[in-house]
């Protein structure tokens, strides 16, 4: 019956992971609107260069060298990382078919 019936902490954590999901994919969502967005290394890595970075979402299961990179030019320009989202995560919300390691509001 223990199969038939999960517990209900089990079903509960997996609310809550849902709803977090989905609370996450809320905020990045009102963010966009915010301001323009550029998706992808290269543009990312421009927008911080040139000082037209205002936040940065960096995919926190991107490649080591990609993070080690961008968290170092932001430093560097003091502008703001989020790592909250995976690569599949930024890439639903910027409605692309691929994911994304980097996604930067501009300014």
């Amino acid at each position: 019956m223990g199969v038939l019936c999960p517990d209900v902490k089990t079903v509960t954590k997996g609310w809550l992971q849902i709803l977090s999901v989905k609370r996450r994919k809320k905020q990045l969502k009102m963010v966009t609107h915010l301001g323009e967005v550029c998706v992808g290394l290269k543009q990312s890595k421009k927008a911080v260069s040139n000082g037209e970075a205002k936040k940065i979402y960096l995919a926190h299961d991107a490649d080591r060298n990609i993070k080690e990179l961008f968290e170092k030019l932001c430093k560097k320009k003091k502008i703001e990382i989020d790592m909250q989202y995976s690569l599949v995560e930024l890439g639903e919300l910027c409605e692309i078919d691929v994911g994304a390691a980097v996604v930067t509001v501009l300014e």
